[in-house]
């Protein structure tokens, strides 16, 4: 049955994205070299050698080349031995041919939107690519929520375009959208085709409109943080439905570190399309993914998964300390528990350096028609935009947009309980000293267990500080906002009804927690203000430990939570058997002594 569920609900995943997955175009590699086609580049045919020399398919025209580091060119063809020469920017550099390619790498370079001439010389032959632009490179990668265009969010809501042109900065911003076409291989694959893929440049609502709404969100905030100065590349590899597996090399997974769940997909998309992309000099890595993995039962196996994932994305994109932005997944319809996988992605920061995770359980969309892929894409791309800033060691004060959250969202790291009468009195601690909290009202979401359930409080804010009053017997640990998410009415799964009211903190909502000790104190409350503020003062910003998280590293459910549903109907039936077993025993024996005492 075990075995059973785990394969069964991932499969109910890939089986109900055919609906809504972008139109693609199935394309077979062919071995012809057409070297002018793999780079959307001007070669001068008539002098190439018999065998020609070609960039890898990622370098074409318009492209962004990343600023402040080496960046890597890299190509294929020609003979061992040869030698290949780069031209850019006043920069002459050289290397030789080998029988695995070439490659060779630039001085790092500032920002520069001045398009500029690349050439690449081989013997004879001159490569081409005209329009090349300096500035920062993101790669990003995942299943639907990352992968659906920008119509189709406004399709869902027309609002969600005002919302995309609000920066008017889209001519900043160029494309390179690697998942446009359909490329699923069963081993890595290097193409000498661009399959119809190069470097896009963008500018009004059209030219936007069908690439990854979740990209171009984080990149339109981020450029308002960096400014005109810097272009900003996005490299889009996604595909709808699809499991972490099927983006991890073939040797990861053959190690057998952790359990697989994809079966015979494991590392196609990996194969046909990260390999190709590997070498590219990038500055971020943004990842959507999630809900094909979110089983309880695959979650520890899920949190291995992506360490491995991730360490090797850094080795082969030649960055050890590649900043990771990864999207925790928001409110949304699930037959499954999913709070046990948010957790893990929020333990990311504490078990990966560089590592920072976006809290979006405030935004979603429960509709029972479509509550899988919720529309509030550009909210989570302005805290990717803040996150980013820090990871790229640019301060509060100096980003350009202050109306952006900085950073990441402030975790519970303690919850302490004073007697005040009748009433417990639990104020909640959270990882930056700075935080000043706010809400529009009594805060939903608090549970504390108590006499072995979880039950229902609500919190309020106290002078910038998180406050849960109680009358329970006991209050031993709490936990907040552990569920799928809100909904109104009805009923779905793992769901809470009623209108949800969040807390913030620098624009940023409080991280959910999944169980957290409550230490009692003797100490007496503290006085509070006549007049509560309700504004938010201005804060610093946040400390390296606003960063960190103190979120228990264990993920499978504790003894003490676990409780018969019905998903359990075989524990439930034993129980009721034990149970009539021993009121039939027992009742024997008392109608046998009192036959004996007659």
């Amino acid at each position: 049955m075990k075995k059973v569920r785990k394969y069964i609900i991932p499969f109910i995943f890939l089986s109900s994205f055919a609906l809504f997955t972008n139109s693609k175009v199935d394309v077979h590699y062919s071995p012809k070299r057409e070297v002018a086609r793999a780079t959307n580049a001007k070669i001068d045919l008539d002098k190439s050698p018999a065998t020609p020399l070609w960039v890898n398919t990622t370098f074409t025209s318009n492209m962004v080349l990343q600023r402040n580091k080496r960046v890597k060119i890299f190509g294929y063809g020609g003979e061992a031995g040869e030698v290949v020469t780069v031209n850019f920017a006043g920069q002459t550099k050289t290397t030789e041919n080998t029988a695995d390619g070439w490659a060779l790498y630039l001085d790092a370079m500032i920002e520069n939107k001045v398009g500029q001439t690349l050439t690449i010389i081989h013997k004879e032959q001159t490569i081409t690519l005209t329009n090349v632009v300096v500035g920062d490179v993101l790669l990003c990668s995942g299943q639907s929520n990352m992968a659906f265009q920008l119509q189709y969010f406004v399709n869902k809501r027309a609002s969600v375009k005002t919302e995309y042109m609000s920066l008017n900065n889209y001519k900043n911003i160029r494309v390179y959208d690697a998942s446009s076409v359909n490329l699923e291989r069963s081993e890595p694959t290097i193409y000498q085709e661009s399959l119809g893929r190069s470097w896009k440049l963008c500018n009004d609502y059209d030219s936007i409109k069908f690439y990854s709404a979740y990209a171009l969100g984080a990149a339109s905030n981020y450029s308002s943080v960096v400014g005109d100065s810097v272009p900003i590349g996005i490299i889009i590899a996604a595909v709808s439905g699809t499991q972490i597996e099927e983006w991890i090399d073939p040797a990861t997974i053959a190690s057998n570190s952790f359990i697989s769940y994809a079966g015979d997909r494991n590392s196609r998309y990996y194969n046909g399309y990260i390999h190709n992309l590997a070498g590219y000099t990038i500055s971020g890595f943004l990842w959507y993914q999630g809900c094909s993995n979110a089983d309880p039962g695959m979650v520890n196996d899920y949190k291995i998964a992506f360490s491995m994932m991730l360490s090797h994305y850094r080795q082969i994109f030649e960055n050890p300390t590649l900043p990771a932005i990864v999207q925790q997944l928001v409110q949304l319809t699930s037959v499954v528990e999913i709070s046990y996988i948010r957790i893990a992605q929020w333990e990311f920061m504490s078990t990966i350096s560089n590592g920072y995770t976006i809290n979006g359980f405030d935004t979603g969309d429960m509709s029972p028609t479509d509550g899988i892929h919720p529309v509030d894409k550009w909210v989570l791309g302005q805290r990717v935009a803040g996150a980013l800033a820090l990871a790229s060691g640019i301060k509060k004060d100096e980003m350009l947009n202050q109306d952006l959250p900085y950073g990441v969202s402030s975790a519970i790291t303690s919850a302490t309980c004073v007697q005040d009468g009748d009433e417990k009195v639990i104020t909640i601690n959270t990882a930056n000293e700075d935080d000043y909290w706010t809400a529009t009202g009594d805060i939903t979401g608090f549970q504390i267990f108590c006499d072995y359930t979880w039950q229902d409080v609500t919190a309020t804010v106290v002078d910038g500080k998180i406050q849960i009053r109680t009358t329970l017997a006991e209050a031993t640990r709490i936990r907040y906002n552990f569920c799928n998410g809100y909904i109104h009415g009805g009923s779905q799964p793992y769901a809470r009804v009623e209108t949800p009211v969040f807390v913030y903190a620098g624009g940023l909502p409080l991280a959910i927690a999944r169980r957290i000790d409550v230490e009692m104190s003797d100490d007496p409350l503290p006085p509070t203000s006549s007049e509560p503020d309700v504004s938010e003062p201005d804060t610093e910003e946040p400390s390296d430990s606003a960063i960190a998280t103190s979120l228990p590293a264990e993920t499978s459910v504790p003894e003490e939570e676990a409780k018969p549903s019905a998903t359990n109907p075989v524990g439930l039936t034993v129980g009721i058997g034990i149970l009539s077993l021993g009121l039939g025993l027992g009742l024997g024996v008392l109608l046998t002594k009192r036959k004996i005492i007659k």
